[in-house]
């Protein structure tokens, strides 16, 4: 291999060196700039990013396992619940209600799962407002005004 860079090779192919001084700008240096990723540091990522699409799939499958877990784990509970219940009622539970009462279990689950959401959005709307007025009211009883 020629140090000059004549006859040098990289995957079968010649290449042509050039010694050129690139001028660029801090904003076009950010822009074209890499840097390893966070999470992994096996991939490089840009600068204005700071993890990797793999890192970022691995993320969003972690917590979809995370919810799924949660979920399965309410519908047992739910479900040992419900049987407790009926086992206290009468002490032979046939097949068919075991089943039935797993399918009533999910069924509470999702209603719960839900109102759960609903009601989260309609606090991040009006979370603040109803503290506000909560504040307002807990000066109120203390200052003893009515």
């Amino acid at each position: 291999m020629g140090i000059n860079g004549d006859n040098n090779r990289v995957a079968g192919r010649d290449y042509y060196e050039h010694n050129t001084i690139l001028k660029l700008t801090s904003e076009q240096l950010r822009q074209v700039a890499i840097k390893p990723c966070a999470r992994c540091e096996d991939r490089v990522v840009s600068a204005d990013v700071t993890i990797c699409n793999h890192c970022r799939y691995e993320l969003k499958t972690q917590a979809r396992n995370e919810r799924l877990l949660r979920f399965g784990f309410m519908i047992m509970l739910v479900w040992g619940a419900l049987l407790q219940l009926l086992n206290s009622r009468s002490p032979d539970i046939p097949p068919v209600s075991f089943f039935e009462i797993g399918a009533i279990s999910t069924m509470l689950v999702l209603l719960g799962a839900a109102l759960w959401n609903e009601f989260r959005q309609w606090w991040i709307l009006n979370g603040s407002v109803v503290l506000s007025l909560v504040g307002k009211l807990l000066i109120r009883l203390i200052r003893g005004n009515k």
